[in-house]
């Protein structure tokens, strides 16, 4: 009867520190942060076909977001209504692909160049949509496409 009541006592006084350990394990686990879906519209009108275009991808995160690349969906309608997607992976890095990063507070700014010395096919407004998920939330203006017209002298 003596060693009943000792295993017992030994049952009792681990129970407290078998509790202590899975709490501790479960309240370190990381809490699975949520996705959220971004989606950036806007237009650009198209007057002279003849003409070259730089394009460059644009995204403001917040700057403690870096690490493995971007994923975004790019969608070009052309005012004809022909749609084109791109499915993108942009890298946190400035170096190979000529991405350029500026901070700006809790911001960074990124650009990628996306196509160069492209002409475009039709006159009109082309429509483009930006699709990203980021675990931070992004501004409302945070992504675009920049369409630069190529100079290549002309005054």
């Amino acid at each position: 009867m003596l060693r009943r009541g000792a295993k017992r006592a030994r049952c009792s006084a681990l129970l407290p520190i078998l509790i202590l350990v899975i709490l501790s394990l479960t309240a370190c686990r990381e809490s699975r942060r949520e996705i959220g879906r971004y989606h950036f519209e806007q237009s650009y009108i198209v007057t002279d076909t003849t003409e070259y275009y730089n394009l460059y991808l644009f995204v403001r995160l917040l700057s403690k977001e870096s690490g493995a690349p971007l994923p975004i969906l790019l969608t070009v309608v052309t005012p004809g209504g022909v749609k084109y997607c791109d499915t993108l992976q942009l890298p946190f890095i400035e170096k190979g692909v000529g991405a350029k990063s500026i901070a700006s507070g809790i911001w960074k700014d990124w650009l990628w160049p996306y196509r160069r010395d492209v002409k475009f096919s039709e006159e009109g407004e082309w429509n483009f949509t930006i699709s990203l998920n980021s675990f931070y939330p992004l501004p409302k203006r945070g992504a675009a496409v920049i369409v630069e017209k190529r100079d290549y002298g002309k005054k």
